[in-house]
């Protein structure tokens, strides 16, 4: 592993010198012969050694073999150069992709939480070298920046989802039936009580007129039973008397019944009220309808409701992930290519002397 600058001015890890290379940063290719490492000179080659023999065991994933490696390194250049000791900064980033699991630092831009909560980092940085604090640096910059757009895509996307289910539309569509059903319902109770007053009134001015009958009709009882003698009293001619004024007095109450039957199918006052009683069963039935319109409108909302919070929990659990260092759910709910796409894209973007492989 070796740091080299390319003519764009980006600095970078270089992981296989042997091999040419391209610079993440502006494309440009890079020819390693011509290229400087920052290799430790003697007399302390074996550190050297050592360190080609960590990144051989990142290279091939044994990571726990590296950092057991980088231990005994940091036990000989625990911190700043001391004399001709090298700085251990480059020791201590071996040990931030050993601890993070990284073959490189392409994987650590992708993979892990940010770098400041690895104390592998906080060390590489403090001791780190002119030439290797701006590709540190950079890195960091870089990671926070791919998460940054990584969460902003996410959300994105999640808006996305959410639209797809014509949530908003449904939604207002909604808002605008409860709206027009809570209004009916409202001018509904509205007329019901106007009609159980109009009613009430009417029932009362037909009573009255009920009444009146009602009168004439004890009135003539009362002269009937004012005409009752002692049955040991009445004679022959006296009862045939008081049976004739009897037979004339029930014909009158007869007739006065006729009467008021009549009076109930043509009074004013009973077919209003008719009317009305007829009226407030209708409003109470359309009343009855459109709470029964609004209970499956609000079964339906609710169903549209919880497929939008299934969406938003599943969204909710993917960044959450990422931003514990998890980044496969994140690559999964947004395909390899546009996740790549996403990491070239900040790579990509305003390189300055800065950089990452």
């Amino acid at each position: 592993m070796k740091i080299i600058q390319c003519e764009c001015l980006s600095s970078f890890h270089v992981f296989n010198p042997e091999k040419d290379t391209t610079c993440p940063f502006c494309g440009c290719d890079i020819d390693m012969n011509t290229s400087s490492d920052n290799c430790s000179m003697t007399p302390f080659s074996f550190i050297n050694d050592q360190l080609c023999d960590i990144d051989k065991q990142i290279a091939s994933s044994k990571f726990v073999s590296a950092r057991n490696s980088i231990n005994g390194v940091l036990s000989v250049v625990p911190g700043v150069r001391i004399g001709d000791l090298p700085n251990s900064g480059e020791v201590h980033w071996r040990k931030l992709l050993a601890e993070v699991g990284c073959k490189n630092d392409m994987e650590l831009l992708t993979k892990g939480s940010p770098l400041r909560r690895y104390s592998a980092f906080e060390c590489a940085s403090r001791y780190a070298s002119e030439k290797e604090t701006p590709v540190y640096s950079s890195i960091e910059e870089k990671k926070t920046l791919i998460l940054a757009e990584l969460v902003s895509e996410l959300k994105r996307q999640e808006r996305d989802s959410i639209r797809k289910t014509k949530a908003v539309k449904l939604l207002d569509e909604y808002r605008n039936d409860l709206d027009a059903f809570t209004k009916r319902t409202q001018e509904g109770v509205a007329q019901l009580e106007a009609c159980d007053k109009a009613i009430l009134e009417q029932q009362a001015d037909y009573q009255t007129v009920v009444g009146e009958y009602g009168h004439c009709i004890d009135a003539i009882c009362s002269e009937v039973k004012s005409s009752k003698q002692d049955a040991n009293d009445i004679t022959i001619e006296c009862r045939d008397t008081w049976i004739a004024e009897l037979e004339a007095w029930q014909s009158l109450c007869n007739q006065e019944e006729k009467d008021l039957k009549k009076t109930a199918s043509t009074c004013e006052y009973y077919n209003n009220y008719q009317k009305l009683t007829e009226k407030q069963k209708t409003v109470i039935s359309d009343i009855n309808n459109d709470l029964l319109k609004i209970s499956r409108l609000r079964s339906r909302v609710d169903n549209l409701l919880s497929i939008i919070e299934q969406i938003k929990a599943e969204y909710s659990s993917v960044l959450s992930a990422l931003q514990e260092g998890d980044y496969s759910l994140a690559k999964n709910i947004l395909t390899q290519p546009h996740f790549d796409g996403i990491v070239k894209k900040v790579l990509l973007s305003n390189p300055r002397q800065r950089g990452a492989s």
